[in-house]
């Protein structure tokens, strides 16, 4: 048989009694470690399910980055190359796809002609017909309304993931270079 050593299992041995209280007072109980294995799953379990959002969350940053770029690309590309502006620009939205490393994009260019008011109604002197100058300032507001949708297109690129529903739109207002300020006389 082996020798034992230590003083506490030497007395033990000789004694063939039972430890002292005072040894079993020393480490942990089992309801103590159970307590203390369900607060550690509690606050890992917290901790994996907030990483599993920041993981997901970054992911989403990632994909409107790359909407927000692709679509400045192409408004950048209509700004600098503007099509010849014509009605028949707004009969259709014209949809392309994007080439490299996006093979999975495309977007659609939707352009819009500015349309404003009758500007001769808005003043209610006008169209009561009081004043001396209504003829003049009617005809001022139908050359600004005539150049102003003449020279002012709006465009939207609105960029789509083919395997996703997602979409991005961006619009913003464009000149029309060869349109040109006329005032009849």
């Amino acid at each position: 048989m082996r020798k034992a050593t230590g003083k506490f299992w030497k007395n033990f041995l000789k004694s063939g009694k039972r430890p002292d209280k005072d040894f079993f007072s020393q480490g942990f109980s089992l309801l103590e470690v159970i307590i203390a294995i369900t607060i550690f799953a509690i606050f890992l379990s917290a901790y994996v399910v907030s990483q599993g959002q920041n993981l997901s969350d970054s992911a989403r940053l990632r994909e409107d980055l790359i909407f927000r770029k692709l679509a400045g690309e192409a408004i950048d590309q209509i700004i600098l190359d503007p099509p010849t502006f014509s009605p028949s620009l707004t009969l259709a939205p014209e949809t392309k796809k994007f080439e490299d490393e996006y093979e999975d994009y495309e977007y659609t260019v939707e352009y819009k002609k500015i349309e404003l008011p009758n500007l001769g109604l808005m003043n209610p002197e006008d169209a009561a017909g009081i004043g001396g100058q209504v003829d003049m300032r009617k005809k001022v507001y139908k050359e600004v309304k005539e150049n102003v949708e003449n020279m002012l297109w709006q465009v939207a690129v609105t960029v789509k993931k083919i395997s996703e529903d997602d979409t991005y739109t961006v619009s913003t207002w464009i000149r029309n270079r060869k349109g040109k300020i006329e005032i009849s006389p």
